[in-house]
């Protein structure tokens, strides 16, 4: 915009991913070319009128003469302005000129929605057709708490989302006169008995699955027990003949459910590949089958398990977070490998019997991160060509809500797997043996655990690009009811390659800076996954570097060039991070969040057995920042798993809620700096409890007192700044005022 000289404006700033921006044609153009290259979505649009802009500003003075002949009264509500971002002046002329100029100014829709949420707006109601405002509010606020509801959708009637609409406000708490919905209509009451009309037959186009000849129903048990307790399940038995007609009719619904379950269930084993002799193989996800239509829909859900599912163990934001409960794990987040193993394996339901042979248009929108027990996740796959299935996955819900995609694909299925002809020329621009040491690719580099660490080393890096060689690792100890997972592909051999983009941009471009991935153009699979204990060679070229995202082609190959797996367009975006958060997550038993804060001790300096602590340079837009991932890292990082209960359940602000844990970290760190000056002993933030009664007052917890002999009191700031105070006994904290302090 600096550099067009006059030629280009911001004509409406609608939300974080969409600006629309207004040109002559010829600079318009020019722009394309150099934005599409680095990610961005480019669309012209059929507008030759330079709306909200300086040249508009012709049509502001008749504009402004008509709004003079207006009379202004006082507003009953509050109206806020696009174009000042900010509540509409009170003063009459004031609003006459704001209004008059609203046609040749920017547009601030993004940063009226944020200051509407600064002044505690949080239910946004939007009155026109389709919800292009819905949209743009819900990814303005994303993760800060809001409900934006539209009253018009392309996929409802205006009626019928009129009462969707209706319905989501009294949920919230409004009271509508929901009787003006009747005003003008005729309604018959439900008791009126209505004359049935000719039933039509409707043509779905929808085939009926047919099951094979010799089919049988799995054997079951005795089923008197499970009908008794269902039959225990209400206390008092109905007396009302409708009531208890109504309970049997569910009764036998729930039956027939429960058997068509079973009967697609044991249909889809009975079309499923035979596992090699001696081998008990199954797919490690998705076995939950809510809807299979063969060549048409398949529906299934997954519910993750930290019981059961140890991969992800290994693939936690933070390692070793707690010495006193080796169990208790950091955020735990689902590679996007294995999301893209999970929504082929969704695929494979329409596809049985057949191998995938490659993915495209692979998004990963939101983070799948498992901090709730019992977390369920939902696949969708429909048939979009022979052997072509789009898949999407969402959080499981009732069928028809709103549930964003948390990850979408197409996965591509074929009879057998093509040929990957000779591998993609390999120039690596000013080549040098890489500077890191096998040994310290998972100690300072990457946080995964032994199960996820398939990069061995790390063999030359160039200004674009690096080789590496992976290890194709063990799945037996992935699951523990699984340990020969059928894998479609293998996502942990990929997910190392992955990892190698990582080692690459830390030696060749920044180290301080987290990259994950999100978004893949394509992926191509040539062959069964080699065996355990394979080495083979990983290449990495970027195709795209930016402050944001970097683009990578990867190829991983044997020895011999036969080439294994492709990745076109991995995408990766960059998190920069605080230095003392990356060193934290790596190294948490040493490493302190918090900062000595020397002011608040001034008055008893020199005074042993005393530490105080403030928490600098997280600032609350950071941790909250992609759906708050980061805030949650933190939490998993320094929690103790009661503290993790209270901190799942506060009923509190998202500022309360940041002041709250930064206010733990402080006084967890000042208890930590007191244990290792008086007794030489490094202790985990997660073991340093800090625990409130019913009154509020603050106690320090933790099975490390008993063995050292001591019980430390501490005090947090209630305002102004995330800090505390710690003493080795409540005595020493008198005299102390961190509430002046914070102020």
């Amino acid at each position: 915009m600096a550099d067009s000289n006059g030629e280009l404006y911001i004509a409406l700033d609608n939300c974080v991913h969409q600006v629309v921006l207004c040109g002559h044609e010829s600079v318009i153009d020019r722009l394309v070319t150099v934005l599409t290259p680095k990610g961005a979505i480019c669309q012209k649009l059929p507008f030759a009128r330079a709306y909200h802009t300086p040249w508009f500003e012709v049509f502001s003075k008749p504009l402004k003469q008509h709004f003079d002949r207006l009379r202004i009264g006082n507003a009953q509500t509050a109206l806020y302005s696009c174009v000042t971002a900010g509540p509409y002046p009170h003063d009459p002329e004031e609003i006459r000129a704001l209004a008059a100029v609203q046609w040749s100014r920017t547009v601030r829709f993004r940063e009226t929605i944020e200051d509407m949420h600064r002044d505690g707006v949080r239910l946004f109601l939007e009155i026109g057709p389709r919800s292009n405002l819905t949209g743009f509010t819900d990814d303005i606020l994303r993760s800060k708490p809001h409900a934006a509801i539209p009253s018009n959708v392309q996929h409802r009637s205006g009626i019928v989302q009129l009462h969707h609409m209706l319905g989501q406000l009294v949920a919230h708490g409004l009271n509508p006169k929901l009787e003006h919905l009747y005003a003008r209509r005729a309604p018959r009451p439900v008791t009126e008995k209505i004359k049935p009309r000719r039933m039509l037959a409707l043509g779905t186009g929808i085939q009926p699955a047919r099951l094979p000849a010799g089919f049988k129903l799995p054997k079951t048990g005795d089923r008197s027990q499970e009908l008794e307790v269902r039959s225990q399940k209400s206390e008092v038995a109905p007396t009302d003949s409708r009531t208890a007609l109504m309970q049997e009719h569910l009764s036998m619904m729930e039956q027939l459910v429960e058997t068509q379950q079973k009967v697609m269930a044991a249909y889809l084993v009975g079309r499923a590949s035979t596992p090699a002799a001696g081998l008990q193989t199954r797919s490690p996800f998705f076995h939950d089958l809510v809807e299979n239509v063969p060549g048409v829909r398949a529906v299934a859900r997954h519910r993750f398990s930290a019981d059961r599912e140890i991969i992800f163990h290994d693939h936690a934001l933070g390692r070793d977070v707690s010495t006193e409960d080796p169990s208790l794990l950091g955020l735990t987040l689902v590679p996007l490998t294995v999301t893209m193993e999970m929504l082929a394996e969704a695929g494979a339901l329409l596809e049985p019997n057949k191998v995938l042979v490659s993915m495209r248009d692979i998004r990963a929108s939101r983070w799948i991160t498992l901090e709730k027990p019992g977390y369920t996740i939902e696949a969708t796959a429909k048939q979009t060509a022979p052997g072509e299935v789009h898949v999407a996955l969402r959080e499981a819900g009732a069928a028809h809500t709103l549930r964003p995609i948390l990850a979408e694909a197409v996965a591509v299925f074929a009879a057998r797997y093509p040929d990957s002809g000779p591998p993609r020329p390999f120039v690596l621009e000013n080549a040098k043996r890489s500077a890191w040491i096998p040994e310290q690719l998972y100690r300072t580099g990457m946080f995964h655990g032994p199960l996820m660490q398939g990069a061995k080393s790390v063999e030359r890096a160039g200004r674009n690009g690096c080789s590496a060689t992976l290890e194709v690792l063990p799945h037996t100890q992935l699951f523990t009811d699984n340990p020969q997972p059928a894998f479609l592909f293998d996502p942990v051999l990929l997910d190392a390659a992955g990892q190698v983009v990582a080692y690459w941009f830390w030696e060749a471009i920044e180290k301080g800076t987290d990259l994950f991935p999100y978004r893949v153009g394509a992926f191509h699979c040539y062959a069964p996954a080699p065996p355990t204990g394979t080495l083979l060679e990983c290449r990495v070229l970027r195709r795209f570097e930016s402050d944001a995202v970097i683009h990578s082609d990867i190829e991983v190959l044997d020895r011999a060039g036969k080439v294994y797996y492709r990745l076109d367009n991995w995408e990766t975006r960059r998190f920069p991070q605080p230095p003392r958060f990356l060193r934290l997550r790596i190294d948490p038993r040493t490493t302190y969040i918090a900062t000595p804060w020397k002011e608040p001790l001034a008055a008893i300096a020199g005074k042993r057995g005393v530490a105080c602590c403030r928490v600098e340079g997280l600032p609350q837009e950071f941790l909250e920042s992609s759906h708050s991932v980061w805030l949650k890292t933190l939490a998993y990082l320094v929690l103790s798993r009661r503290e993790r209960a209270t901190w799942d359940n506060l009923q509190a602000s998202s500022k309360q809620r940041y002041d709250w844990l930064l206010g733990r970290c402080a006084a967890k760190d000042a208890v930590r700096m007191l244990i290792q000056e008086r007794f030489g002993e490094q202790l985990c933030a997660a073991d340093v409890e800090i625990v409130a009664d019913a009154a509020g007052r603050l106690s320090v917890e933790g099975a490390w007192k008993q063995r050292l002999g001591v019980s430390p009191a501490v005090a947090i700031a209630n305002s102004g700044v995330a800090g505390a105070v710690a003493a080795l006994t409540a005595a020493d904290l008198a005299g102390i005022d961190l509430a002046a302090r914070a102020a």
